[in-house]
């Protein structure tokens, strides 16, 4: 009981201070921060005229990816209404549970770069 406590503690600090660091380099930024006091992933919003679909993509050519927003839709209608855009089109989960504390500074700058790019290629 004791030993499990302690792990509990040490598992709920480090996803903590996960949370707390992505959390801050994602709003640093300009990405809109949307999370809880638990859990080990944050959703986040892009700037407006940039869509989580692009992002993804971009994201994929440097090894890296997040859950895009419209997958997480439960009101989508699926197959029914090919012409049906989710409102989360600007949203995304991002999970920091798997990552290993050494790597934080290096998905950040892939982060960063794309959406600097994006941004750029956007011209927003």
């Amino acid at each position: 009981p004791a030993r499990a406590q302690k792990g509990g503690a040490a598992v709920e600090q480090h996803y903590n201070w996960q949370r707390q660091r992505y959390g801050e380099a994602f709003e640093k930024m300009g990405l809109k921060v949307h999370t809880g006091n638990g859990g080990f992933y944050h959703w986040l919003e892009l700037p407006e005229g940039l869509n989580c679909i692009e992002l993804n993509r971009r994201l994929f050519k440097r090894g890296a990816a997040i859950l895009e927003g419209p997958g997480c839709d439960m009101a989508r209608p699926h197959a029914k209404d090919p012409d049906y855009v989710s409102p989360y089109i600007s949203f995304f989960r991002f999970s920091f549970g798997p990552l290993l504390p050494e790597t934080f500074e290096s998905d950040i700058q892939i982060m960063r770069e794309v959406l600097e790019e994006y941004k750029r290629d956007v011209g927003a």
